[in-house]
């Protein structure tokens, strides 16, 4: 397999020895910094498209450890400060 396969293939091409080990996964619904917003959708993305089942199908152990809190941007945004 070249190594510019899509993880979509990697996930569906039988494997001839399996993958062991445990993966954590962990959100942070943050879009501070971020050019467009909705990024912070990423947490909810990843585990509306099934990561856990897939990465298990693998032979993963998946631990979701839920979002990290994120105070709401109006919240710090008084403490934030505009770099030069």
């Amino acid at each position: 397999m070249s190594s510019h396969a899509s993880a979509s293939a990697l996930l569906e091409r039988p494997h001839a020895a399996a993958i062991t080990g445990t993966v954590q996964l962990i959100g942070v619904p943050m879009d501070l910094g971020a050019s467009r917003r909705g990024v912070d959708m990423g947490p909810s993305a990843m585990r509306l498209s099934a990561l856990s089942a897939h990465l298990q199908r693998l032979g993963l152990r998946v631990d979701d450890a839920g979002n990290v809190f994120v105070p709401d941007r109006t919240a710090i945004g008084s403490t934030l400060q505009a770099r030069p």
